[in-house]
């Protein structure tokens, strides 16, 4: 936008000169939200601690030497994918597990420190959607990101759906013999109206930013992109990341990225 590429009043507003009026540029921004369930454990377990002091040191000589132990972890204990209202239906409900006592630091003044589980749940075909504005003519400024997340009311129940589901796991074997209890969301906290609050209090990026220059047909005026992935009305120039996705995929975006980037280049190289 600050080269003048984007909603020309947006522009105009910072007194740039408009190059091309592209409304969609910004807009349909879409991320993957996502909510924590923790529970802390009645015992040693997890990773409680593993990259300090002399754990630390334990770990990465077990490492160096045996090439193994807990440096061989992606962190990401476990995942899945389901749907907590239908288990034949597609997925609606990305979840990981963490064996740690894990929030952001915005939030970490609410737990007290020590063993526990994580599980992060993820509404992964999100209705709702942001927009990314600019906040003044300096190109140094931070822009103005408005995720929106769970603003739909789908995308809410959705996610209270997922966490309904692995707060009855962590109620359930083999994982209630071994937790203390849930931390958050409180033990008393299993109404609609108070995982409402909870998701709204907790949830955050799951870091999958897509579609703020999305592909269209041509007589799409929101549509930033054609379908080679070319920047309408300029010459020479492609988006090849995932802002160019009209709509975000199921499941994590690495992949996804990769091939926008690999067909991207087979356009420019005209293969």
């Amino acid at each position: 936008m600050h080269s003048g590429i984007g909603e020309a009043d947006h522009l105009a507003s910072f007194d740039i000169p408009v190059k091309v009026d592209l409304p969609g540029v910004g807009q349909n921004l879409i991320d993957h939200p996502k909510v924590p369930i923790t529970a802390y454990a009645n015992g040693p377990f997890g990773y409680y601690r593993q990259g300090e002091g002399w754990r630390m040191l334990w770990n990465g000589l077990q490492f160096k030497i045996f090439g193994s132990g807990r440096i061989t972890s992606a962190g990401v204990e476990a995942g899945a994918f389901m749907n907590p209202r239908d288990r034949e239906a597609l997925p609606t409900i990305q979840a990981f597990c963490v064996p740690i006592v894990y929030l952001d630091r915005d939030a970490q003044s609410e737990l007290k420190d020590g063993y526990g589980v994580t599980v992060t749940t993820v509404v992964v075909k999100p209705k709702s959607r942001g927009e990314v504005r600019l906040a003044s003519k300096d190109p140094t400024d931070m822009p103005i990101v408005c995720p929106n997340l769970l603003k739909e009311e789908e995308d809410m129940q959705e996610m209270i759906a997922g966490q309904r589901f692995f707060l009855e796991a962590f109620r359930s074997e083999p994982l209630s013999s071994r937790l203390k209890g849930v931390a958050i969301p409180g033990p008393a906290e299993t109404s609609d109206t108070a995982l409402r609050e909870h998701c709204k209090r907790f949830v955050k990026t799951n870091y999958h930013p897509a579609g703020t220059a999305r592909m269209g047909t041509d007589g799409d005026r929101m549509a930033v992109l054609d379908a080679r992935l070319r920047v309408r009305g300029v010459d020479g120039l492609r988006v090849c990341d995932m802002s160019a996705v009209p709509d975000i995929n199921a499941g994590n975006t690495n992949a996804p990225a990769m091939m926008l980037g690999s067909r991207c280049a087979d356009f420019v190289l005209q293969r």
